[in-house]
């Protein structure tokens, strides 16, 4: 008898309960995760071919939702771009999908896509620039 009492009870304050429940929507923005931090990367060419320079290892930044170069910036006068981020959590921690286009006053441009999880990096690099196009792939680590 008091089993049948007691999920009674319960039964009937729930009951009360989700009549007088409010639902409240709280909208939380996603910060980027990749904001403040520098990685040291190497870059592997896997098509096209530059006269000049050989562009085999930089160090990129995220600060304020935008991505830097610094040897592109340095050696091509490349301005930092906005970085666009997707925050995928996984069993094994989160992984930080972006991708961002920068240009230079020469009118060349680089567009990054990768994805970041924990201390690794990696990506794509397409360099379009007036006499050709090459791209990159690339790895690194973030720098402590």
């Amino acid at each position: 008898m008091k089993k049948v009492t007691s999920v009674l009870f319960f039964i009937s304050l729930t009951l009360f309960s989700s009549g007088q429940h409010k639902t409240n929507t709280i909208i939380v923005k996603q910060e980027n995760n990749l904001n403040n931090k520098i990685f040291e990367i190497k870059l592997t060419p896997t098509s096209g071919k530059r006269d000049e320079w050989e562009w085999n290892k930089d160090e990129i930044s995220f600060n304020s939702d935008s991505l830097s170069s610094k040897i592109m910036s340095e050696k091509e006068k490349f301005n930092p771009a906005y970085c666009k981020t997707k925050t995928t959590p996984s069993s094994i921690g989160s992984t930080i999908s972006f991708d961002a286009t920068m240009q230079n006053p020469g009118g060349s441009k680089i567009t990054w896509k990768g994805k970041a999880t924990g201390d690794i990096i990696s990506g794509t690099v397409v360099w379009k620039y007036l006499s050709g196009t090459s791209t990159y792939s690339f790895k690194g680590t973030f720098k402590k």
